[in-house]
């Protein structure tokens, strides 16, 4: 539940360069959050295993983790760069 929120940011994240334009390439915002959450994923499991010896890094958190982290890309996907609205100025309110 946890690489949810991190696909779905990391994918609204990545749809945006540096100059505020959209990144079109659908397939590059699913992707990329989904290895991101692999590596992240792939770091937790190994310094589990390293520094936390009564704890046990498996394979299936490592994919729980990973397709989480799909998911909340796949969520992300279909969300339009630059769709939030503004929040507009109160007529008499105090600078």
């Amino acid at each position: 539940m946890l690489f949810v929120p991190f696909g779905l940011l990391l994918s609204v994240l990545f749809r945006h360069s540096s100059r505020g334009t959209a990144y079109r390439d659908p397939v590059a915002g699913i992707v990329f959050p989904t290895v991101c959450s692999l590596a992240l994923s792939l770091t937790v499991e190994f310094a589990q295993a390293v520094f936390l010896p009564a704890r046990f890094a498996t394979v299936s958190d490592l994919v729980a983790n990973t397709l989480g982290g799909l998911l909340g890309a796949i969520v992300a996907a279909p969300i339009r760069p630059g769709t939030r609205s503004s929040p507009r100025p109160v007529r008499g309110a105090l600078p």
